[in-house]
């Protein structure tokens, strides 16, 4: 008798339901007609006619105005189940129950409304069912470096998940997240791909659902993301200054032009006819004159020797590299700054299960 009771205070919070729904078109009154005769028919115990209305009412799911309204669906699914329940049909229970969580994996029935053992079967049915319902905007704009793409997930039971981004024909793109899920995870996206390239064009949202980490996977869910990508252009890379660094140690040339022409003029002064002293034959003035040239050459040889650093030369090269990298760092916040101003606009299309159950 409690049971039944129950039953029959459930029927009334449903009709009222049904009543406060807005006037339609005369098919639609008759669906509602239906799901309210087959409520009674359950209130009654009349399970096998309870369940064929069930079934008729539930039979229209493309949008027309024969469909019953989308929040009544999971009550008359649950409905029907129970129905198939208690006629002794529990696999067919079982199959419809499923087809509940696949259409909405957050649903649970009103534990007030149906008995424990009809809510038993269904969380039975629940925990053997590794399924994801994935909820991305329809329609939406992201700029990148500064907003994020949300990817909302609610799990029919706790199991393993991997979402990634993959081209239409498959190859990689991106992995996003690689974990567990119990009722619900939240992930997002950044809007770039796996080499920090903004995203353009047809991409794929993947949702790949297994029992246990590494385990076969059960279910996929795929989502086509169509983006339309606004590019800025980047700066190129500056060139680098390689010519105009000076040689930063002697080379051998400098020294012996050093040394050559001291000596050659030492030479000259000695074999050229009188220059500083009166006469053809060497004084004591012009042996003064060959001995500094001499030295001259003999220092500029020694202070220009081949591997000696030239400190002038690696200053200024030092500022010229320091210039080059100042040059560099400007480049890449200006790069930063075009990539953040990129905006992408991305559709979601309708998601496509690709699922081992075929109930």
């Amino acid at each position: 008798m409690g049971r039944r009771t129950a039953l029959w205070t459930a029927v009334p919070a449903v009709a009222a339901v049904l009543l406060a729904l807005p006037a339609r078109p005369l098919v639609a009154q008759d669906e509602n007609r239906t799901l309210t005769s087959a409520l009674q028919a359950y209130q009654n115990l009349e399970y096998e006619t309870a369940a064929a209305l069930f079934r008729r009412a539930l039979a229209v799911e493309a949008p027309s105005p024969d469909t019953l309204p989308t929040a009544l669906r999971p009550k008359a699914l649950t409905y029907l189940a129970a129905s198939d329940y208690y006629r002794g049909r529990k696999d067919s229970a079982s199959v419809v129950f499923r087809r509940l969580i696949v259409q909405d994996p957050r649903y649970r029935p009103d534990p007030l409304i149906f008995p424990p053992e009809v809510t038993a079967a269904f969380e039975n049915a629940r925990r053997v069912m590794k399924v994801v319902a994935v909820v991305t905007p329809g329609d939406t704009s992201l700029r990148l470096g500064r907003d994020q793409y949300p990817i909302k997930m609610y799990a029919s039971s706790f199991h393993e998940i991997v979402v990634g981004l993959e081209h239409p024909d498959g190859r990689f793109i991106k992995g996003i997240y690689a974990g567990p899920i119990g009722d619900s995870l939240d992930v997002s996206w950044d809007g770039f791909d796996s080499a920090s390239v903004p995203a353009d064009g047809n991409v794929v949202l993947t949702v790949t659902s297994r029992p246990t980490a590494g385990g076969e996977v059960v279910r996929v869910v795929r989502i086509m993301l169509d983006i339309h990508a606004t590019h800025a252009d980047t700066l190129p890379w500056p060139t680098p200054p390689d010519t105009l660094f000076l040689p930063e140690k002697a080379p051998p040339g400098a020294a012996v032009r050093s040394l050559s022409g001291g000596l050659l003029g030492a030479a000259a002064v000695l074999l050229l006819p009188s220059v500083v002293g009166s006469g053809t034959h060497a004084t004591g003035s012009r042996y003064v004159v060959v001995g500094a040239l001499s030295l001259a050459g003999i220092v500029g040889f020694a202070s220009q020797r081949p591997g000696v650093p030239l400190p002038d030369n690696v200053a200024k090269n030092l500022a010229r590299r320091a210039a080059f990298q100042r040059q560099i760092d400007l480049t890449k916040q200006d790069n930063a700054r075009r990539r953040i101003g990129v905006l992408e606009r991305i559709r979601a299309g309708t998601p496509l299960v690709i699922s081992r159950d075929t109930q």
